[in-house]
């Protein structure tokens, strides 16, 4: 057989070989053992003839099966496993361990700025995109009394007897409930015990079931818990229950409000959070709720004393809604006031809460956004500036190992020798020729300039 012939075999053995391996290593490095192996076989052929060369075919099996299960069980380099986009993690990670300073005031500033960006978009959403936790809240609507030409006031409460007055609408208003601030509340859960200032608010009995919210313990109130000589009663709000220590067994006892014993028969669920809206100031945070003190019907029509809240039925427009409360106004009008020109409107009731803090919201997102694409910017450009300093030390480098080929030749053989048989032999091959085109460039340079000094070469 011929020595061309026993190449062409040992070539076919080498790649056959090679599927012992798994497809990523054979797509980065098939071909490079494949080239080791065939160079020791041009050498085992010349030195000891076919017997040397069957040994090493044998030898490359062992290697084979040895390294093609190490590297499927463990492979060298984990990248492969992910491709490029694990290569290029790989590459990260490498670069900033080699940096630990950098690499801790990098994920410190990104650390910092996306949570700042955390907290504003939080506030955000909760205040101005979230729904609020009512059924269906966009039938929710505040009314309010423009006095006109009566008097200089836009927004103003309205009278008890308005609330009445839309209760009795049923095409488009479904229901309406008066709310009034109870001044000075001070609370005490027992006779004796250290008081605290709470805000508490005076409702209609139907609140709750106007908002579409059932209490998480006990009840609310009942239609006829409404003006004097009626049992003192309360409901609480989950965060000011908290607060008292979350007895769920405060459910039918006593507690103290402005010196008066009242029973406490309700405490709302965790997710209810509403705050009353006013007039002429801004949204407040309630903790407790109380029935009016008096009825509406009894209460005197010109005196606005009561935040509306009304509850338009599903599917009605607010163009409907502004409609029906506007014919409303002009009842009360034309009954209360002689026709002078008082008026009633809608509001939603998110828009008109949000109203006096809406402006400050949008420009706290807008520079939160601002803020997350300052930091990207700068990040991107130290990291393309540290990128740049990298490229303009290359060149350095790249001419300190072409006038130095023994210490290149070491290095290649140095790496070359850290790695597996195979990966090994692949590695030598491709690293030596390398290695053996920078020493003959050298020894070139040096010859020609040996030349060129004894005037046997002319410079060109």
């Amino acid at each position: 057989m011929t020595r061309n012939r026993m190449l062409n075999l040992s070539e076919r053995w080498f790649r056959l070989l090679r599927r012992l391996y798994p497809p990523d290593f054979r797509d980065e490095m098939g071909d490079a053992v494949v080239e080791a192996y065939m160079d020791r076989a041009c050498d085992a052929l010349k030195t000891g003839g076919r017997i040397c060369l069957i040994a090493l075919w044998g030898s490359a099996l062992v290697d084979s099966l040895r390294n093609g299960a190490a590297e499927r069980a463990r492979p060298a380099a984990l990248w492969r496993r992910a491709g490029n986009w694990g290569r290029d993690v790989e590459m990260v990670r490498r670069r900033l361990s080699r940096s630990p300073v950098f690499a801790g005031t990098t994920i410190g500033t990104l650390t910092i700025g996306l949570g700042m960006f955390a907290v504003v978009y939080t506030a955000v959403q909760k205040v101005l995109i979230d729904p609020m936790p009512y059924k269906d809240p966009g039938d929710l609507y505040y009314v309010w009394r423009d006095y006109g030409p009566i008097t200089d006031l836009q927004r103003g409460s309205l009278a008890g007897t308005d609330i009445l007055e839309m209760q009795k609408t049923n095409v488009v208003i479904q229901d309406a409930a008066g709310l009034q601030p109870l001044l000075g509340g001070v609370f005490a859960l027992r006779e004796g015990a250290d008081p605290m200032e709470i805000a508490v608010t005076r409702t209609s009995p139907n609140l709750f079931d106007l908002l579409g919210v059932a209490p998480a313990l006990g009840r609310s109130f009942a239609p006829d818990e409404i003006g004097q000589g009626r049992d003192q009663v309360m409901v609480l709000t989950s965060h000011f229950w908290n607060r008292l220590g979350a007895d769920p067994g405060i459910v039918g006892k006593e507690v103290r409000l402005q010196g008066r014993p009242f029973t406490v028969i309700g405490v709302l669920p965790p997710d209810f959070t509403f705050v009353r809206d006013e007039a002429a100031a801004p949204p407040q945070r309630v903790d407790a709720y109380i029935p009016l003190e008096v009825n509406l019907a009894d209460t005197n029509p010109k005196e606005g004393r009561y935040a509306g809240l009304i509850r338009a039925r599903r599917g009605a427009s607010p163009g409907a809604v502004a409609a029906a409360v506007n014919a409303v106004g002009r009842v009360i009008d034309a009954r209360d006031f002689n026709g002078r020109g008082l008026k009633l409107y809608p509001a939603g009731l998110k828009a008109d809460v949000i109203s006096r803090i809406r402006p400050a919201l949008v420009a706290l997102g807008a520079a939160g956004l601002v803020l997350v694409v300052m930091l990207m910017v700068n990040l991107a450009s130290v990291l393309l500036a540290r990128g740049h300093n990298a490229s303009m030390k290359w060149p350095f480098h790249a001419r300190s190992a072409r006038t130095r080929p023994p210490l290149c030749a070491r290095l290649y053989l140095r790496a070359a020798c850290s790695a597996s048989p195979a990966a090994r032999s692949a590695r030598l091959a491709r690293s030596g020729g390398r290695a053996r085109s920078s020493l003959l460039s050298h020894s070139t340079c040096r010859a020609a300039k040996r030349l060129r000094s004894t005037g046997e070469l002319a410079p060109a």
